[in-house]
């Protein structure tokens, strides 16, 4: 009987964390200053200017991923500012043929960017949102070229500062869930390892944000 009454009397102890935890993941859903965006998409094919000796180039799209945090720093009657750390994802192929060979280029990039983010409410669930931020990433390239003489594979990755502008539409399903679409377009620069674009990389995601 004294144990099960000193259990008792340990119960509230046990019981005061999980009911803090409770309190304040109930604040944070009530408060709905951040968000988390997951999305999935497609980095489409940038305009190349080709010179020399090739004669085309073809660019197929690749795959985008994207997630983003984003805390709400500042609300207004006409929209509402956030601050967002997004972290951006793509990979893409090359295909060229000329007179003088061929080659299947890979390229990948992967960039931090943290800006800012302004929200307009459209009314009802809906809202579109611009965004814009400065940061750094990582760009790589993989070159499986073939000519009459022969062929050889390079591999090279380089730092890169990286920027992104862009905007999207947020459609509200429920309190703590919306759907988003966006795009984006994440410039870097890839100096000498990219003799045929990649600077501008234009990435369309599709996905769901969490609020909290």
């Amino acid at each position: 009987m004294r144990a099960d009454r000193y259990d008792m009397a340990k119960l509230p102890n046990r019981l005061l964390p999980i009911a803090l935890l409770m309190m304040a993941a109930g604040s944070a859903a009530n408060a709905q200053n951040s968000d988390l965006g997951l999305l999935l998409g497609v980095i489409a094919s940038p305009y190349d200017v080709i010179g020399g000796s090739r004669s085309y180039v073809s660019t197929s799209v690749g795959v985008a991923g994207q997630i983003n945090y984003a805390y709400q720093v500042k609300g207004w009657r006409a929209g509402d500012l956030y601050l967002e750390i997004p972290f951006l994802v793509a990979v893409r192929n090359e295909n060229w043929a000329g007179s003088g060979g061929a080659s299947i280029t890979t390229k990948g990039v992967g960039a931090v960017v943290p800006g800012v983010r302004f929200k307009l409410p459209l009314g009802g669930r809906a809202s579109l949102y611009a965004a814009g931020g400065v940061g750094f990433g990582i760009y790589g390239e993989n070159v499986v070229s073939g000519n009459p003489g022969g062929g050889s594979i390079t591999n090279q990755t380089t730092a890169t500062a990286a920027f992104d502008f862009g905007g999207g539409l947020d459609l509200r399903l429920t309190k703590l869930l919306s759907l988003r679409g966006e795009v984006r377009d994440l410039i870097v620069s890839p100096s000498s390892l990219s003799n045929s674009g990649g600077r501008n990389n234009p990435i369309f995601g599709f996905g769901f944000a969490f609020h909290f």
